[in-house]
C-alpha cells in the first residue's frame, strides 16, 4: 500500500514482557516512531502497548494495534487494539490430516495450508 515498514531486530515475541514494555517506552519516546504495529502474540502486544502508554502515547490516537489473540480476549483489555483470532481448532485438524498424510507417503513440502484469519 506504499507504506513503509520496520522489523524491529532488536526485540521478538519471544522476548522477556518486560524487555518489551521497555522497547516500547523507548520507541514511545522517540521522534520518528511508527504510528501503527502489528504483534503476533498477545503478551507481546500488551507488554509494547504499556510501554508505549509509558511513553504518554494513547492507543486509537497517536497508535493503531493489530494483534493475533489465541486465547486472551484482547478487547477486553484496551478496546482499541484490532484483533486477529487464531482458530486453534481449525490447525489442529489440519496438522492432523498433514501427519496422516505424511505417514500415507505424501511429500512434506505439499501439505503447507494457509487458513483465513477471522478478524
Amino acid at each position: 500500500a506504499g507504506l513503509p515498514s520496520i522489523v524491529f531486530d532488536a526485540i521478538d515475541t519471544d522476548a522477556p514482557m518486560t524487555d518489551i514494555h521497555a522497547f516500547g517506552e523507548a520507541l514511545g519516546k522517540s521522534q520518528d516512531r511508527p504510528d501503527g504495529f502489528v504483534c503476533s502474540s498477545a503478551m507481546g502486544a500488551m507488554s509494547l502497548i504499556s510501554g508505549l502508554e509509558a511513553a504518554g502515547l494513547k492507543i486509537g490516537r497517536e497508535f493503531d494495534l493489530v494483534a493475533k489473540q489465541a486465547a486472551v480476549p484482547l478487547h477486553w483489555y484496551r478496546r482499541e487494539i484490532i484483533t486477529v483470532d487464531e482458530d486453534f481448532h481449525a490447525a489442529g485438524a489440519s496438522l492432523a490430516k498433514a501427519v496422516c498424510a505424511v505417514i500415507d507417503g505424501t511429500d512434506p513440502a505439499s501439505l503447507q495450508v494457509l487458513l483465513k484469519p477471522v478478524i
